[in-house]
């Protein structure tokens, strides 16, 4: 009993001097394939395998990819929506997935998420003001000095919302503003951290802008830590502080915006990068063409998972080993056997 209590009263002095909100080491996400009579497992699909990556407090991270490459499985294991395979997921200095629920329960309005589809993810039976503050009573985190009613005003002009709102039900909102409302709704719990997983890409191009601001506009005010999952390249490039590019389940390449944008190592990230439309109808594109699909994560290649649709695969090497990441440059990680000491990249 003493050392449960131990660990509560240690979740309750969390670390939050730390220079990284969120430390991942190793992460692996499998789910199983199962068939047969029995229901037996036969395979697994290697959604997540084996990534690691660090985000600085009140900073940015975005994380790009194909769609099927594991970036929103990684942003819901992080969260604990997803029961990690291996690996480590620290959140101020405590390993997530080894808390009991009862003590995970302590730390759960610190890490929140704000999903893709605005509408899916709300419930249409329960008004603005019990969506924003149901988990507000649940965990009873209304500021003292202020009341239930003031605390979600509050909060809900922080997200451009107005009072007259509260008693509205989602269907009679724009997309937008049902956006708001999740943003609100995460907000609410007073966050550390939040997984944005593609929080603008159901809605139209002008209403992208205005969300994308007004995350930033929240980030400076409440000093918040995002991890923004997008496969808009553009929209990644304006918010990001740090950008990691993963590949079938996999992380290919980590740095900061400027360097990965401005020189781009990974063969992967290069074609990638290339697909970025230039908003200048004079300037020719060169665009790189991948050859073949993506392999299953199921039955993914021997070696570097890439090395099927690269152009600059080595024989014998890509094939058959899987490359490690290292810092090729400071701050700057890729995997890549191009990179490797023996190996000099051109």
């Amino acid at each position: 009993m003493e050392a449960k209590q131990d660990r509560i009263d240690h979740i309750s002095e969390m670390d939050t001097s730390s220079e990284y909100v969120l430390e991942v080491n190793d992460l692996k996400k499998y789910f199983p394939i199962k068939a047969g009579f029995f229901n037996r497992v036969v395979g697994h699909v290697k959604a997540v395998d084996g990534v690691s990556f660090k985000v600085k407090r009140g900073t940015t991270m975005g994380l790009v990819g194909e769609s099927g490459c594991g970036k929103t499985t990684v942003g819901k294991t992080i969260l604990r929506l997803n029961d990690k395979t291996d690996g480590e997921v620290l959140f101020n200095g405590i390993e997530i997935h080894s808390l009991p629920k009862k003590e995970l329960r302590r730390i759960r309005p610190k890490i929140q998420i704000i999903f893709q589809d605005p509408y899916s993810s709300l419930s249409p039976r329960m008004p603005v003001d019990e969506i924003i503050g149901e988990a507000v009573k649940e965990h009873d985190l209304v500021p003292e000095g202020e009341t239930y009613d003031e605390y979600i005003v509050r909060i809900m002009n922080s997200c451009g919302l107005q009072p007259y709102h509260r008693d509205r039900y989602p269907h009679e909102f724009s997309g937008g503003q049902r956006q708001r409302i999740c943003i609100a709704r995460a907000l609410a719990m007073n966050p550390d951290f939040i997984v944005c997983d593609e929080p603008v890409s159901a809605l139209d191009v002008s209403i992208q802008a205005q969300i994308i601001n007004l995350l930033e506009d929240l980030q400076k005010e409440y000093g918040l830590t995002y991890l923004f999952i997008s496969h808009d390249l553009s929209v990644v490039e304006h918010i990001s502080d740090t950008v990691g590019v993963m590949y079938l389940g996999n992380m290919v390449e980590y740095a900061d915006k400027v360097s990965i944008f401005s020189e781009p190592l990974h063969p992967y990230t290069v074609a990638l990068f290339s697909a970025i439309p230039i908003p200048d109808p004079t300037v020719k594109m060169d665009r790189i063409i991948l050859e073949g699909s993506i392999p299953s994560p199921a039955n993914p290649p021997s070696g570097c998972k890439f090395h099927t649709r690269c152009n600059r695969c080595i024989e014998g090497l890509c094939d058959t080993e899987a490359p490690t990441m290292k810092e090729v440059r400071p701050g700057h990680y890729v995997a890549c056997h191009l990179y490797d000491e023996k190996n000099t990249a051109k």
